[in-house]
């Protein structure tokens, strides 16, 4: 069965002109007998640029804001405890409002980031991962926290969680060439 999940991220291609809902269901019934991930299988099929799934997806995130409730997993994968805590020191740390600074209060300092997100897809899921240090730029090479391999940045752009300010680089798994094949060629 298909899941809401699906459907949900099938209405934000829907919504933003991308696909018909022809294209939806027939993408719908692949994602059945695949299994693949239903942007996937719009990127492949050609109905949509890898860097449209990409903005779909942000979009899609920054909206719902219960997807923020489920965790994604262990080693370094989106920590929700530790971004509840982030939103809360932010708010503690908002500018003081116009009765506190007629009264004399001051402006708490501003905090440097020094944390980005990544969206990274997987063969079975989309995951996003907090890493540490600037973000990198387009086209650079890193390894992610909790993953194997080497991923490209391919986009950047800002976090999909709400009341995230933090940055966000789209990677996409850059596939190496085992010695021994390269030996055969």
């Amino acid at each position: 069965m298909i899941g809401p999940a699906a459907r949900l991220i099938g209405g934000t291609f829907l919504e933003r002109g991308l696909i018909t809902h022809d294209q939806l269901e027939r993408a719908l019934q692949a994602q059945l007998l695949t299994g693949q991930l239903l942007g996937e299988i719009l990127v492949a099929r050609g109905w949509i640029t890898r860097m449209e799934l990409a903005d779909a997806l942000a979009e899609h995130w920054r909206n719902r804001a219960d997807a923020a409730a489920a965790p994604l997993g262990e080693n370094n994968v989106f920590d929700l405890d530790r971004w509840r805590e982030q939103v809360e020191r932010a708010k503690a740390e908002a500018p003081p409002t116009a009765d506190e600074a007629e009264s004399g209060a001051t402006e708490p300092e501003t905090v440097p980031v020094h944390s980005f997100v990544a969206l990274a897809q997987t063969p079975d899921r989309y995951r996003l991962i907090e890493c540490e240090g600037a973000p990198p730029a387009v086209g650079e090479r890193i390894e992610l926290p909790g993953l194997e391999g080497t991923f490209a940045v391919f986009r950047q752009g800002r976090s999909p969680l709400p009341l995230d300010d933090r940055p966000c680089v789209f990677v996409e798994y850059v596939v190496r060439s085992s010695p021994s094949l390269a030996a055969a060629v």
